[in-house]
């Protein structure tokens, strides 16, 4: 549930580590977050190295620091490298748009739900 009462569409989606470990995850989708934070146990448990903090500006106007990192993400059958975001204690876990695009996914908010889309290329 969103802090308005309306249910968020869900993601399911399992992380793989450099190190061979795995973790399956069910997590809300976020159109506002540009990218998908994942719990600071989690990552700790695959063993994912943080790569960088970055700045991140929240919907209460608040800028905060947060730790990012990389990993192997499977959503249907398919993998794709994406960037998360460390959450910290108090942080909602949630898919943000990067890994969305990262599986050729938009999120339709009228509708609630994910549409496959054409990824694009400019040609020269």
């Amino acid at each position: 549930m969103t802090e308005d009462g309306s249910s968020r569409q869900s993601f399911s989606v399992t992380l793989h580590s450099p190190k061979r470990a795995s973790q399956a995850l069910e997590l809300p989708v976020d159109p506002a977050r540009t990218y998908t934070w994942v719990p600071a146990e989690v990552a700790a448990a695959l063993g994912l190295e943080r790569v960088g903090t970055c700045a991140i500006l929240t919907d209460r106007g608040r800028v905060i620091t947060r730790s990012l990192a990389q990993v192997t993400a499977e959503h249907g059958g398919v993998r794709r490298a994406v960037t998360v975001v460390v959450a910290e204690d108090g942080d909602l876990a949630a898919v943000g748009v990067t890994t969305l695009e990262a599986f050729a996914l938009v999120f339709n908010e009228q509708l609630n739900e994910l549409r496959p889309v054409d990824l694009l290329a400019l040609e020269t």
